[in-house]
């Protein structure tokens, strides 16, 4: 069997975190493309965005798809101990691979893909089950919202985030940075995992950084970074 697109399995579960339930066929799912730095992964569900770029030997798309989070195949996904699970894609369907993960091998290599014989087939999944033919949203159009322009907005506002929004990354890594430029979006770093960043789309307005101080000062009864004496 020749596959366009092998993802490793772990990635797949990690992207999979982020479309919420009830989301729109379309958005459900995993989106898998090659541009012209290789291949990419990217989840979404209109608030959060979030994406992989794949190193070069650990993925190959040969034709964008998008997979949906069908609950089966996220079960097949789940590899056990001292092995590694691919998700390969083919003009049939999506197939889990499992390959034996030995003594000082960090994973399987599999730039020598499309091919066959790259692993043993855990599960199988027909075409119609679970690769979405719906539009993907135009995710790039967002990001270019987030680039940064090289110079920090004179004046950036105040903005809150949604907590929920900022726990989808904790899929991700053991910390999230991130950083607003006054744009429409919230950029976002995984602490640990140079291969991932994404985005948060704020909702609403926020406290100040006078407000939050002052918060401070009537919770803590701290004024200027200096704890009051006790009374």
């Amino acid at each position: 069997m020749t596959y366009t697109t092998i993802i490793p399995a772990a990635d797949f579960l990690r992207l999979a975190t982020i479309p919420a339930p009830g989301t729109s066929p379309a958005i459900h799912c995993v989106r898998i493309e090659r541009d012209d730095y290789g291949v990419v992964g990217v989840a979404t569900d209109g608030h959060v965005l979030a994406a992989i770029r794949f190193e070069a030997d650990e993925a190959t798309c040969t034709r964008s798809v998008s997979i949906r989070l069908h609950k089966s195949l996220l079960q097949a996904c789940r590899a056990k101990r001292k092995e590694l699970r691919y998700v390969a894609v083919s003009d049939a369907g999506v197939s889990v691979l499992m390959t034996p993960l030995f003594d000082g091998e960090a994973r399987w290599r599999s730039a020598v893909a499309p091919g066959a014989g790259l692993g043993q087939v855990m599960a199988f999944f027909p075409a119609d089950a679970v690769i979405e033919t719906g539009d993907y949203p135009r995710w790039r159009n967002i990001v270019s919202q987030g680039t940064p322009s090289g110079t920090r907005a004179t004046k950036l506002g105040h903005v809150a985030i949604d907590p929920t929004l900022l726990a989808k990354f904790a899929a991700f890594g053991d910390g999230v940075s991130f950083d607003w430029n006054g744009d429409s979006v919230i950029r976002v770093a995984v602490d640990g995992d140079t291969r991932v960043a994404g985005l948060i789309m704020p909702r609403r307005a926020g406290a100040s950084a006078d407000d939050v101080i002052d918060r401070a000062v009537h919770v803590f009864g701290a004024t200027a970074g200096k704890v009051a004496a006790a009374a």
